[in-house]
């Protein structure tokens, strides 16, 4: 279960070292993590409201199983960011999270809740 916490760590590490130089790139960077990430978070918002105890162990071992396979899904699409962005000054992540929490404020939310920041 600590596996999704890692793809989340990579979004951060990846809002850390890459950004655009125009306001309409950090735009579309954080459009960009968002559609990584959303599906990552969907996954995760259902385990969390998963009720473990009605549920069925081939019910969970599903669900982990989905959330694992979008997880390698997210990490493979934040490397091909990393590729297309690169590195960058840091001080232009508190603009991307800013993109961020307009574009897509459930995956910030996410990242908030979890204490990832």
């Amino acid at each position: 279960m600590l596996r999704p916490f890692s793809y989340l760590c990579s979004l951060l590490a990846l809002v850390t070292v890459c950004s655009c130089s125009s306001p309409s790139g950090t735009d579309q960077m954080a459009s960009d993590l968002c559609d990584c990430m959303k599906p990552l978070a969907v996954a995760y918002s259902e385990m969390e409201n998963l009720d473990t105890e009605s549920s069925n162990m081939e019910d969970l071992e599903n669900l982990m199983n989905r959330l694992e396979g979008q997880a390698d899904r997210t990490d493979a699409c934040i490397d091909q960011l990393e590729e297309k962005y690169g590195e960058t000054l840091e001080t232009e992540q508190t603009d991307i999270e800013t993109a961020m929490e307009d574009a897509c404020p459930e995956v910030m939310n996410l990242l908030q809740r979890t204490g990832i920041e």
